[in-house]
């Protein structure tokens, strides 16, 4: 017989199961339901630049970020997206140049030796 203490008052409208507890049913909607229909809506903030969908405003914006056009400081050479940039830096030596620079174990002359 079944105890009134566990009893299953709770039942999801969507499927067949049933929760002990309101909470149990509401994390279950948002775990299972809210998931299942945000991927058959195909949701999403997409990027006007690239595939990529942002789930709001926030993060579609911090996305394009990756897509605005980033300058050398050091060589003035010009890049389409933050990372090309910042593989520049590291492939160049450019980061370990800056460095060096603000703990002042390099001057301006040495730098400029360095890069030609």
């Amino acid at each position: 017989m079944l105890d009134h203490k566990n009893a299953k008052h709770n039942p999801c409208p969507t499927c067949d199961k049933k929760f002990v507890k309101a909470a149990y049913l509401k994390q279950h909607m948002k775990d299972v339901h809210e998931k299942e229909e945000r991927k058959s809506k195909d949701v999403g903030h997409p990027c006007p630049v690239c595939p990529y969908k942002a789930s709001d405003d926030g993060d579609l914006m911090k996305h394009k970020a990756i897509h605005v056009e980033q300058k050398c400081s050091e060589c003035e050479e010009t890049f389409p997206s933050a990372s090309q940039y910042h593989k520049h830096r590291k492939q160049s030596g450019h980061d370990r140049q800056v460095k060096k620079r603000k703990t002042g174990s390099i001057s301006s002359e040495n730098i400029n030796n360095e890069i030609n």
